[in-house]
């Protein structure tokens, strides 16, 4: 952010790590601290080289390829609140499970991504079911959603 003038270096040498880490300090350490200007040498392009992420290029037999699009991103974290129960004695017809909901919301978003074609991407990355007991319909289900295209406004 420094670079493109979006912070001044003062804040930006303030802001701290989740660990409690200081980024000045830091950049002291390991000796990255010091006075050239930012921005310094402006580069006429950049080159990332970078390992596929996904399986398209090996299966097509391609040895190099060019990055022409990138996705765009929506991150969400979804919380499904149930009824906990005994798994054994509430009848089916009686049972509000938040890890029912959490699979429906899964397959929907496989469906959705089918749907939509192209570049559309859908995953649910993690689902935590609380109590997380075999013999008990759980109280809440939290799932994390990363929903992704190459065409922004699809993801609002």
């Amino acid at each position: 952010l420094v670079y493109v003038g979006g912070m001044p270096v003062e804040q930006a040498l303030n802001v701290v790590a989740i660990d409690g880490a200081r980024l000045g300090d830091e950049l002291m350490r390991i000796g990255y601290s010091g006075p050239a200007p930012c921005p310094g040498v402006v580069p006429h392009a950049f080159v990332e080289l970078h390992i596929e992420q996904g399986p398209m290029l090996e299966a097509n037999d391609v040895r190099i390829g060019a990055v022409t699009s990138v996705q765009g991103i929506s991150w969400q974290e979804v919380t499904v609140i149930g009824q906990s129960n005994h798994a054994g004695t509430t009848p089916m017809s009686l049972r509000h499970d938040p890890a029912y909901v959490a699979a429906e919301i899964t397959v929907f978003l496989r469906k959705l991504a089918s749907e939509f074609g192209g570049d559309q991407v859908c995953t649910v990355g993690k689902i935590d079911i609380h109590p997380n007991l075999t013999n008990v319909v759980p109280a809440k289900a939290t799932l994390t959603l990363d929903v992704r295209n190459t065409d922004e406004s699809l993801l609002k």
